[in-house]
């Protein structure tokens, strides 16, 4: 089971509740580690209230790709992913 983080932003109910209620990852179905906020807190993220549709679990591979390089392809797939 995925442990969230401890969270002080606004939604931390529904950013708890959505990791504790996905333990694969979204895009492999590996067993999921991270909760993952697809447009980065500080790029408007914190505006989205983590709803649902801005959250994603991930793998420790995919989180890890989520903020290198190609973190703007890797969004704009999760997106499609969540569609």
């Amino acid at each position: 089971m995925m442990i969230p983080k401890n969270k002080t932003y606004k939604d931390q109910a529904n950013y708890k509740r959505y990791a504790q209620n996905h333990d694969t990852c979204e895009v492999c179905g590996a067993m999921a580690q991270d909760c993952h906020h697809i447009v980065f807190k500080g790029m408007g993220g914190a505006n989205r209230d983590d709803r649902d549709s801005n959250l994603i679990a991930l793998c420790r591979h995919h989180h890890e790709l989520a903020h290198g390089k190609e973190a703007k392809k890797w969004r704009m797939k999760f997106f499609e992913i969540k569609e």
